[in-house]
């Protein structure tokens, strides 16, 4: 993973960690928003979250690069993002990853 990739992808991680960290004051909704805005793509095998907009999905995808810490914390947004009842959950082809579609 090339420096300049790393680097977004810290700042990525500490973006949710904020989104966490002040979860009472921030709207569901607002908080997609932002984890769309903040979603980077450094490499091909290092995408932590791959959005596809046209179809609304969220997937996250397992990377060997990528520590514990940083798919935890996705995870634990992306799980507060379903338990709001924005977003459903559901396996792909009966298997992990996961993808997440929005709740219209």
């Amino acid at each position: 993973m090339s420096e300049m990739s790393a680097k977004k992808l810290t700042e990525m991680v500490e973006r949710i960690d904020e989104l966490l960290a002040d979860e009472s004051s921030v709207d569901m909704r607002e908080m997609l928003n932002k984890l769309r805005k903040i979603a980077v793509r450094p490499e091909p095998q290092s995408v932590l979250l791959d959005i596809v907009p046209n179809h609304a999905w969220l997937r996250l995808s397992s990377v060997a690069e990528l520590s514990p810490y940083s798919v935890s914390h996705t995870n634990k947004l992306l799980q507060k993002l379903v338990d709001s009842g924005f977003v459903e959950k559901s396996l792909i082809n009966g298997k992990t990853p996961f993808k997440y579609r929005r709740v219209k």
